[in-house]
């Protein structure tokens, strides 16, 4: 009677495993996929000002509880909130790199950006992206976990109304470094 529970639990055990496991050897990591939170700020004023750094008015710890609405991403205002909002929206996702990635080029890819973005990784103010209707690539090697939770938060400031957010997708991209035999040159 146990050999029989044995042959129906070893299966099942197998197609859990290989069916939950990340296939982290890719080198990116899609963010489209995952739950943001989306969240129009009233109390933050439109600022041009893109290297004042900001938070959000609940605050961090809030923020990051999950104020707003969940939505994937590209995401802007317009689909979610009044159609005629203008002023500040902040996006957040948290996601985990492997320690695969740990030694290696990272940078946020940004697929595209409506209005003029502020960018903070873990609550630091970590890159800028004034043009509007752009794609956008920050490096942020040397300023990410690995095997452990990163906060990505996005402030993006639109006048235009219903405008503000991502038109594109959002994914974290790792480059491994060159060994030394490949940046030796040949004679």
């Amino acid at each position: 009677m146990k050999m029989g529970k044995l042959r129906f639990f070893f299966p099942v055990l197998a197609l859990f495993l290989f069916s939950c496991g990340h296939d982290y050897e890719a080198d990116t990591l899609d963010l489209g996929f995952y739950q943001w939170n989306f969240w129009a700020d009233s109390k933050d004023l439109v600022s041009g000002d893109l290297q004042s750094e900001y938070s959000p008015s609940c605050g961090w710890e809030e923020f990051h509880r999950g104020v707003g609405k969940l939505v994937r991403v590209p995401a802007i205002s317009g689909d979610h909130f009044d159609a005629d909002f203008t002023g500040v929206v902040w996006f957040h996702a948290r996601f985990t790199l492997p320690e695969l990635w740990a030694g290696r080029d990272i940078a946020i890819d940004f697929g595209g950006i409506n209005g003029n973005a502020q960018v903070y990784l873990n609550e630091r103010l970590v890159g800028t992206s004034p043009a509007s209707d752009s794609a956008y690539n920050l490096d942020v090697t040397g300023k990410i976990y690995y095997v452990r939770d990163n906060h990505l938060s996005v402030r993006i400031a639109d006048q235009r109304p219903g405008m503000a957010g991502f038109s594109g997708n959002v994914s974290v991209k790792s480059t491994p470094l060159p060994t030394a035999h490949q940046s030796e040159s040949v004679d």
